[in-house]
């Protein structure tokens, strides 16, 4: 699928998408707790979501939609045995159940699509094997066999957090709990924080050592009977952005005290110059200055695309530090953002874990390869208007991954684009 986009401005007003981050924790405590759940979300799920609510009923939980904002989540009575859990492209499905598979000992496979087979995974496979689980192989397909012992689990933490998150939500379904010892400074803090949070609300105190973390012994899942799924401020950032760049945005439906890192992105939209309104209920973003800046994305690596579309039409040079992971996401997302802003008429070169945008005042417009990464998409379609000229976007169906409705929401706000 591509996008075809005319330059336009963009204006006006959108009520976030429900995190996703947030939404496959809640939903995989849920499924293991002792009662059913309801879910408050818009149930036109992206395929990430779609993909652990797949996994979760084929270990045989059930989900059924109530209306058109709220699913119910009924716990397994029983757990299917030899299950084939596909995870189509979500690392974090694939990384949130794998110790919860392990846990439960049921002879799982693992499946997975595109570029998921490929992502790291041996980190975790090793612990899961000092602690008796065995894998057919050390890339997906995989089965299980054997089951997760308890213990300690030491894991670097400068390689995914994912990891330390997925094996979070495995130690409540054993009996004896476990600890986490993290052998480097953990990047990425704020997703564990938000599976802390998610575990908290599901009755489980889960304790922080400086150094890690320990799950309790006799920890249970225990059903709020009802929960709502935060608003996203990783898919809210491309509208912010988009504020900085054309006229004035507001996004509504934002937790402000929200443990995302991504909200990150106002203190920057606040370095960029922008003029910034904020109420309980909203934040507004309208464009003033397009200053450059120096950023840490050690903790933040979903806001580089984005960002780096500020940056690309800045005045002067802007630097973005500690983006070496990107190389490990959906695509080469260095690459990609490079690729991205050379496309559309401007510069930027990477080394040693930085990134350099040279600004210029506008972008040229062009054909920019997507690289079937959504926030690659999403970041051309908001460069796109920026650009004096046409704006083609391949791969463009990668927006599915998070935010189905992005291109809708792109021409309600002003957005001139044909997808075919």
């Amino acid at each position: 699928m591509d996008a075809f986009i005319k330059p336009s401005t963009l204006e006006g007003e959108v009520h976030c998408i429900p995190s996703k981050s947030y939404a496959h924790r809640l939903l995989i405590c849920a499924a293991f707790s002792n009662a059913p759940t309801d879910i408050f979300i818009n149930t036109q799920f992206s395929k990430d979501i779609e993909a652990t609510i797949g996994c979760l009923k084929a270990l045989c939980c059930n989900v059924e939609k109530k209306s058109d904002n709220c699913i119910t989540v009924y716990p397994a009575h029983s757990i299917a045995k030899s299950p084939v859990l596909n995870c189509i492209e979500s690392g974090s499905t694939l990384r949130f159940l794998l110790p919860v598979a392990a846990t439960i000992g049921n002879d799982a496979t693992f499946e997975g699509t595109g570029r998921l087979p490929s992502r790291p995974l041996t980190v975790l496979l090793n612990q899961l094997k000092e602690h008796d689980v065995t894998f057919t192989s050390n890339s997906l397909p995989t089965t299980l066999g054997g089951k997760m012992s308890c213990g300690v689990f030491e894991l670097p933490g400068d390689i995914s957090s994912q990891f330390v998150t997925g094996l979070l939500l495995s130690l409540p379904l054993t009996k004896d709990g476990g600890e986490i010892r993290l052998t480097s400074p953990l990047e990425s803090k704020s997703y564990v924080d938000i599976t802390v949070e998610v575990m908290k609300k599901f009755g489980i105190e889960v304790e922080s050592t400086g150094t890690g973390y320990i799950v309790p012994a006799n920890s249970h899942y225990f059903s709020p009977k009802q929960i709502t799924v935060q608003g996203d401020w990783s898919n809210a950032a491309f509208w912010l952005c988009c504020g900085a760049l054309n006229k004035k945005m507001t996004c509504t439906g934002l937790d402000f005290n929200s443990a995302q890192g991504d909200k990150a992105i106002v203190d920057i939209l606040k370095l960029y110059g922008a003029d910034i309104e904020q109420g309980t209920d909203f934040i507004s973003v309208s464009p003033k200055e397009r200053k450059s800046f120096c950023i840490d994305a050690k903790d933040i690596p979903d806001l580089v695309p984005i960002v780096c579309v500020l940056a690309s039409v800045a005045t002067g040079v802007s630097k973005i530090k500690n983006t070496q992971r990107l190389k490990l996401k959906e695509c080469d997302r260095i690459d990609a953002v490079i690729n991205l802003l050379q496309s559309l008429g401007s510069k930027a070169s990477y080394c040693d874990g930085e990134l350099t945008i040279y600004g210029n005042n506008n972008l040229t417009g062009g054909s920019v390869n997507g690289f079937n990464d959504h926030r690659i998409v999403m970041s051309a379609a908001i460069a796109s208007t920026m650009s004096t000229n046409d704006v083609k976007i391949t791969d463009a169906q990668a927006i599915l991954k998070s935010y189905p409705n992005f291109f809708d929401d792109f021409k309600k706000l002003g957005g001139n684009i044909n997808v075919i």
